[in-house]
């Protein structure tokens, strides 16, 4: 995550950078603190999180606060 947003970073602004995220990185309580700190100057609408399917039918309520909380920053 780090690494992706660095190099976006570099990146012409029109172009978004995808990051896959595993279960337990989504369940971890401090994943949003992580992606603002990742993000640094870029804008967080540059950045769209995939997370698989099966993660959402595990922990539904869980992964419904981490995703809105990483929405209301601008992530998709």
């Amino acid at each position: 995550l780090k690494r992706a947003c660095r190099d976006a970073r570099r990146w012409p602004e029109n172009v978004w950078v995808a990051v896959n995220i595993s279960a337990a990185q989504l369940r971890g309580h401090d994943l949003v603190e992580k992606v603002s700190d990742a993000l640094g100057d870029m804008p967080a609408s540059r950045l769209m999180l995939e997370i698989t399917e099966s993660l959402l039918v595990q922990d539904k309520e869980t992964a419904k606060c981490i995703m809105e909380r990483l929405r209301a920053i601008g992530v998709r």
